[in-house]
């Protein structure tokens, strides 16, 4: 099964923008990645190149940042990432690991014109630090350095999970769960639920074991690093966040609350121009 990419991503009710579809490298079985992308805002706008992280879609990102991005004169470009949503469908593990990520990045990234900064949110934040341009980088909730322990920490948890239960079962849990702030578990259920089940399962489990960048990589980068991070977030430690900003040669920390998205995912979005500005953005 290739699962071609489709036309574009899906985007939040209301919110337009101009598809296409980017090739990028290889699966291992030699089948293409097409990357299902999406720019939104004015054309000629300097241009932010945002991925999300394993589980989330675009439909965040844009849900998130495209407004708070244009009222800041940018335009957002983003993408489901390989084996989510609308782009080519991953079922094998070893197809998600940080390289190809980054490689994805950098083929969408060439595509798009007049880009003034590159970053994501978790993994998205990862691949943009391992991308090897020249543009000041926004990285969104870090979540470990190196190569995570296999078998350890709370994406071990959810891997385990997913090879007990599968996606399904995770979807279930986590509409019953109470606890969890409203807005990140009914992104979790909107998006979990229209991701290709094995190509999500292979993602999660790829977690497991993975690799991030180093704080050596983040030191040897020229350009500005911006981040953006909350605390209370187990998958996303605070002090990763801290660490990746004071090995920078120029680094910024933003901060921002889980309840802040309570009010509006806007807000999340809030940060992240924020974040740009702290490195020189207009």
């Amino acid at each position: 099964m290739s699962g071609a990419a489709q036309a574009g991503p899906l985007l939040p009710p209301g919110r337009s923008g101009r598809p296409r579809v980017v090739r990028s490298i290889l699966r291992r079985d030699g089948v293409p990645v097409d990357l299902a992308v999406v720019e939104i805002g004015e054309p000629h706008a300097p241009a932010v190149v945002l991925a999300h992280g394993v589980g989330s879609s675009a439909r965040f990102v844009a849900a998130a940042c495209a407004e708070p991005l244009a009222r800041a004169g940018r335009r957002l470009v983003t993408y489901d990432a390989r084996g989510h949503g609308g782009s080519t469908v991953c079922p094998d593990p070893d197809d998600h690991h940080l390289d190809a990520y980054a490689t994805d990045l950098a083929a969408v990234v060439a595509s798009t014109s007049g880009v003034e900064a590159v970053g994501g949110i978790s993994l998205g934040g990862h691949a943009a630090l391992r991308w090897p341009g020249r543009v000041p980088r926004v990285v969104c909730l870090p979540a470990w350095e190196g190569t995570a322990v296999a078998g350890e920490g709370p994406h071990a948890v959810v891997a385990e999970e997913v090879r007990r239960v599968g996606v399904d079962g995770i979807v279930d849990r986590l509409r019953r769960d109470t606890q969890m702030p409203t807005w990140l578990r009914d992104t979790l259920v909107t998006d979990y639920a229209r991701h290709d089940p094995a190509s999500l399962a292979a993602a999660l489990v790829a977690l497991d074991g993975g690799e991030a960048p180093t704080l050596e990589e983040v030191a040897a980068l020229p350009d500005p690093v911006a981040v953006v991070a909350w605390r209370d977030d187990p998958g996303h430690p605070f002090a990763v966040a801290e660490r990746f900003v004071a090995a920078a040669a120029v680094g910024t920390l933003t901060e921002l609350a889980l309840s802040d998205l309570d009010r509006s995912l806007t807000r999340f979005g809030d940060a992240v121009v924020t974040a740009l500005t702290s490195v020189g953005g207009r």
